[in-house]
């Protein structure tokens, strides 16, 4: 039985590269420069010299400290086993819908062949030459350069598809005979001739005539999604460093930026993302890669850093923030991260934004953490943070924090108080980009400290991005902070959707306001539920949610969190965080019974979540009605024990 790509590019543009068809706005930044001014401003083919490729280039660039690394590295690399990758292995997805086993080989054999080319152009000794040979011959000799996830079962060698993965290890290989050529060339003139033999066959022909889900499928109102930017960085990248042919060149990177437009204009005006954080780096954050990558080749000549959507779209990440690791997730985002400071600081640098110099040289890492981790692969990036790591290192910008941000384009809002609470809520709806079911969630941090949460993504399965998303618990709205109605949850699709929204900022505090009945199927026979989410400046944090129903119902609403929480008292949950700070949640004990229950983490796409919270236990904690009604009205607040409440109503 022959086991074909295209139905599951099929189910994946459903779930992945395609959120909706929507109204994108026709910014075309790069539309101005035209294949022929490309080809004029480009230096010819090999004369493109962004980086040192030598040991004493490097040490001008990077102190000893930093070099001794990279070395180390590279000899760590030179004791491991190239881990063998079988076909049996690369089934394993299709047979168990397990990821893991064969991303993990798939990852190390590029992550150290990165750290012995590192190791090998900071030393400059030739002693790792011949691993390095091997490693690129073996990763030439692959069947297929992505991940068994990104198609079914087994690929079709004669029609290669290029994914995410895919175009990263062009960029890989492309990079390694632009730092290393010479030392490959020692061993063998062949291996060089391969790598170009195989970006030729893997990706270079194939984009000719490329009509996958991530490129739009010929639908120019097709909302795109982070793969396109990912892999147009790296297709671009690749293109500078190994085609010859001027025409193909100019020709390659024009593809690359109408792609870059496409999602761009797809971004709404405010700038803000429905993928959440951690998707801002391999997305926006590309953009800028791309921007980076002609900025430098071309002299200035090619470059939109003045842009003001370009500007909105950085400006994401700093309003997101809360404070240390943690940033405001939705959908398939987690709460926390490490963030690439360097690259925050490159950016920001390049649009003239202190804020996010300033967020990204106080989270600046150096750049040898996680080597392993998404911030990691983006190899174009990397070496251009090493460029600018003493920069940034030695930048004294004052650290500051946004006490409100609103993001119409996704109708987020976040604020904060005098005493150390932070809130974020949105609306939207559920057809978003790695979705959630979550209309009308939101999440409260005290103290740096998280109190109500998004849980936030599991482990991708082969059920992540398949007709089975929502059988996944932390996919489902009654997992987020949100009503159940009638014991009814949220429904996917781009009907389900928050109406009315709402948001008032004052002196006072700031509000968000919806009504999410229309995030809820039919079944669920609600008319109305308008939610509004409150903090006053002085920490003071009021949820209200007024409802009818078309008969009398059930009505229950559900909050997740970390912190040790007691709800044996009668209208009042009483939460204490790490710090041992209390909180308190009244309700009306008339109208509400509350109960708690630990979430069971036990399945295999339970693993992240785990590593996300530090294997903390999470707790959902239910208010149920105690009686059925067709309307209500409950009031509840979230504050410090000893705070006053004026106006008390529920």
């Amino acid at each position: 039985m022959k086991l074909v790509l295209k139905p599951l590019l099929l189910l994946l543009s459903v779930y992945c590269f395609i959120t909706a068809n929507g109204q994108l706005t026709q910014r075309n930044i790069f539309k101005p420069f035209t294949t022929e001014y490309i080809r004029s401003v480009l230096p010819a083919p090999g004369n493109w010299r962004p980086f040192p490729v030598t040991s004493a280039g490097w040490r001008q660039v990077l102190p000893d400290s930093v070099i001794r690394r990279y070395i180390t590295n590279g000899e760590q690399a030179l004791q491991q086993e190239f881990p063998v990758e079988s076909l049996t292995d690369f089934l394993d997805f299709a047979r168990t819908k397990n990821r893991i086993r064969y991303e993990q080989k798939w990852t190390a054999r590029r992550t150290r062949l990165f750290s012995l080319v590192m190791a090998e152009v900071m030393e400059g000794r030739g002693r790792f030459n011949d691993r390095i040979a091997t490693a690129v011959w073996a990763i030439c000799e692959e069947s297929f350069w992505g991940l068994p996830a990104h198609i079914q079962g087994l690929p079709d060698v004669e029609q290669p598809y290029v994914d995410l993965f895919a175009a990263e290890t062009a960029s890989l290989l492309a990079w390694t005979s632009y730092f290393v050529g010479g030392n490959l060339d020692r061993v063998s003139t062949r291996i060089r001739a391969r790598i170009v033999s195989e970006v030729n066959r893997r990706v270079f022909h194939p984009m000719l005539t490329a009509n996958w889900p991530w490129i739009g499928n010929s639908n120019p109102n097709a909302k795109l999604n982070n793969w396109s930017p990912w892999i147009m960085s790296n297709y671009i990248a690749t293109a500078l460093l190994l085609e010859t042919d001027v025409d193909k060149r100019a020709e390659a990177i024009k593809r690359g930026l109408n792609t870059i437009d496409h999602y761009v204009n797809g971004l709404a005006d405010d700038g803000a993302i429905d993928e959440g954080p951690i998707y801002w780096f391999p997305s926006v954050g590309c953009v800028f890669d791309v921007l980076a990558l002609l900025d430098n080749a071309t002299k200035g000549k090619l470059q939109r850093y003045a842009d003001p959507s370009l500007k909105q779209a950085a400006s994401y990440i700093y309003k997101t923030h809360i404070a240390g690791r943690y940033y405001v997730n939705m959908g398939d985002a987690t709460a926390t991260m490490d963030v690439d400071g360097i690259f925050l600081y490159r950016i920001g640098s390049s649009i003239n934004d202190p804020m996010l110099m300033t967020l990204g040289a106080a989270t600046a890492k150096d750049t040898l953490a996680d080597p392993d981790g998404l911030i990691d692969r983006m190899y174009s990036r990397r070496f251009f943070n090493l460029m600018e790591r003493s920069a940034c290192m030695g930048y004294k910008g004052k650290t500051k924090t946004l006490n409100d941000a609103w993001m119409p384009g996704i109708e987020m809002m976040c604020t904060r108080s005098a005493n150390g609470i932070f809130v974020a809520a949105h609306g939207g709806h559920n057809a978003k980009s790695h979705n959630h079911n979550d209309v009308g969630d939101f999440i409260v941090y005290v103290n740096n400290q998280p109190l109500i949460v998004d849980v936030g993504r599991g482990t991708y399965t082969g059920r992540t991005f398949s007709a089975e998303r929502y059988a996944l618990w932390f996919n489902t709205s009654g997992y987020h902070n949100l009503p159940e109605i009638n014991g009814v949850q949220q429904k996917d699709g781009r009907q389900y959707a928050a109406a009315e929204v709402r948001y008032n900022k004052n002196d006072e505090g700031a509000s968000l306001t919806m009504d999410i009945a229309k995030a809820y199927p039919v079944v669920a026979g609600v008319e109305h539920w308008t939610r509004t989410v409150a903090l006053s400046r002085k920490g003071l944090v009021t949820i209200t949610d007024a409802y009818r129903l078309k008969k009398p119902g059930t009505v229950s609403l559900h909050f997740m969190t970390l912190c040790d929480a007691s709800v044996s008292q009668p209208g009042k949950i009483i939460f204490t965080l790490p710090d041992h700070t209390k909180m308190e949640l009244s309700y009306d004990a008339a109208v509400w019974e509350a109960e708690k229950q630990p979430v069971i983490l036990d399945q295999p796409e339970d693993e992240e979540i785990r590593q996300v919270w530090n294997n903390q236990t999470i707790f959902r904690i239910t208010l149920k009605a105690r009686k059925q009604s067709a309307k209500g009205r409950g009031v509840l607040y979230l504050r410090e024990p000893d705070q006053k409440i004026k106006n008390h109503q529920n």
